[in-house]
């Protein structure tokens, strides 16, 4: 729970960090799963029935972290994330240091001259 002003509200968490949080599968993992099983696939008929019971027991644990996500957001468990405009993603970026911040400032003072 985040503190606002001493009254604690729920965090704010895509369905991508809820599910890291909570340990559980999303639609990234199922896809990385194919992907590393079409690149390592055997001719075995015995593996290609495992790789598809496999391959449906992820996508439905998937469908079911979707689903508990959006009941936690009914609840008010979570709440969802703050969309940032380009902008204040830029801003935000040319916060820190590095080349991607280095980058965000040229962006940044490039966009001001305009």
């Amino acid at each position: 729970m985040v503190t606002d002003g001493g009254v604690e509200s729920p965090p704010r968490m895509s369905l991508g960090q809820w599910a890291r949080a909570n340990r559980r599968v999303v639609r990234a993992d199922v896809e990385s799963h194919i992907h590393a099983g079409l690149r390592s696939r055997p001719r075995w008929k015995s593996w290609a029935r495992w790789f598809e019971a496999k391959l449906a027991e992820l996508r439905a644990a998937a469908d079911e972290t979707l689903r508990d996500y959006e009941s936690a957001l009914e609840r008010g468990d979570v709440l969802p994330p703050v969309e940032e405009t380009p902008a204040e993603r830029l801003r935000r970026k040319a916060e820190g240091v590095g080349p991607a911040a280095e980058a965000a400032k040229r962006l940044l003072a490039k966009k001001s001259v305009r």
